[in-house]
């Protein structure tokens, strides 16, 4: 079996943001290997929401360009699980809509699955019927 390992946001802010020099080279040294398929990762919804949130709220990172570097970390070889595709199409609905990250993953999945959204939001409403 193989052992994957759960990432936690730190690690992917440290490696996408390079804005702690220790940190950022162990987070590089580690995510290399998941690129390359020799080590496995796990990235919990939850945690990619966390990075969604930091980027854009702390760091002021446009849209577009977070939706890129996530989409391009849920890309890596040695990513497992049955959220990737779901997050990567959430972060493309995110930078293209005025959709929260958390919104859009409800609207993704909802579609991926034909089941309905309750909700209150008038912008999730709005796009679950497009």
């Amino acid at each position: 079996m193989t052992n994957i390992h759960i990432v936690d946001a730190n690690v992917i802010l440290r490696y996408l943001l390079a804005d702690h020099a220790v940190h950022h080279q162990k987070a590089k040294a580690f995510l290399n290997e998941v690129r390359e398929g020799s080590s496995a990762a796990f990235f919990p919804e939850t945690v990619i929401a966390e990075c969604v949130y930091v980027m854009q709220r702390i760091y002021q990172i446009p849209r577009a360009e977070i939706a890129e570097k996530l989409s391009g970390l849920l890309s890596f070889r040695g990513v497992e699980g049955h959220e990737p595709l779901l997050q990567v199409r959430a972060l493309q609905l995110y930078a293209e809509r005025n959709l929260s990250f958390v919104d859009a993953l409800i609207a993704v999945t909802a579609k991926e699955n034909h089941w309905s959204i309750q909700t209150f939001d008038q912008d999730l409403i709005k796009w679950a019927n497009d």
